[in-house]
C-alpha cells in the first residue's frame, strides 16, 4: 500500500480512482469483449486487494459502488464472487486470457478469508481457490516467482482448512502439472 501514496494519499481514494479508470476503459465495449474482460478482471483484483486489507481500506470507502460493495465482509465476499462469475462466464466468448485463473484464485481465497472472519464456513471457496491456483500454475508456470502469495496465508492457519487447501492444490488426478512449487512458495511467504 505504501507505493500507492505516490498516486494518492488515502487507500480508499486510490481504490475509487482505480475503479473509475477500470470502468472508463471498459465503457462502451460489448459484454465479454477483451476490454470488458479486462475491466472485470481488474475490478475483481481491486476488490480482492480491498478484502486483503479490509480493516484498513473498507472503513474509508464512501464512493459508490465501492461503499455498498464493502459494507460488510460478507457483502464484499459476495461481490468478489459475483465478479468472478461474471468474468468466468465470458470464457465462451473471445480470447481466453491466461492471467484470469490467478485473479480468480486470489478472489476465492479472499472471499474465503472474509467468510471465515464472519463465522461462515468457507470450504467451497478454499477448494476453488486452490483449484484455480493449480490451473494458473498450469497456464503460467514462468510467473510463479512473481505472484503475490499473501492472499493464501489464512489457509495455512487452521488445520482443517490447511488440509482442504493442500489437498486441492497438489491433487494429481486431474492431469495438470505438479503444484508443489506453488505450495512451497505460499508456505515460505506465510511463515
Amino acid at each position: 500500500m505504501g507505493n500507492l501514496r505516490a498516486v494518492c494519499n488515502i487507500s480508499a481514494q486510490c481504490a475509487a480512482k482505480a475503479l473509475a479508470a477500470f470502468q472508463d476503459a471498459g465503457k462502451d465495449w460489448p459484454r465479454c469483449s477483451y476490454q470488458s474482460k479486462r475491466e472485470l478482471n481488474n475490478t475483481t483484483e481491486l476488490l480482492t486487494v480491498i478484502g486483503l486489507h479490509y480493516e484498513e481500506i473498507a472503513k474509508n470507502l464512501t464512493a459508490k459502488p465501492l461503499a455498498d460493495w464493502t459494507k460488510t465482509r460478507l457483502t464484499l465476499a459476495d461481490q468478489i464472487l459475483q465478479h468472478i462469475r461474471d468474468l468466468m462466464s465470458c470464457n465462451t466468448d473471445g480470447p481466453f486470457v491466461s492471467a484470469f485463473p490467478l485473479t480468480v484464485a486470489n478472489g476465492f481465497a479472499i472471499s474465503a478469508e472474509l467468510k471465515l472472519a464472519s463465522d461462515q464456513v468457507p470450504a467451497t471457496d478454499v477448494v476453488a481457490a486452490a483449484r484455480y491456483l493449480r490451473l494458473a500454475n498450469s497456464f503460467e508456470p514462468q510467473n510463479i516467482p512473481k505472484w503475490e502469495y499473501s492472499y493464501f496465508c489464512f489457509a495455512l492457519k487452521t488445520e482443517s482448512i490447511k488440509s482442504q487447501f493442500r489437498e486441492a492444490l497438489v491433487a494429481d488426478s486431474d492431469g495438470l502439472p505438479d503444484s508443489t512449487r506453488v505450495l512451497d512458495m505460499i508456505e515460505k511467504t506465510c511463515q
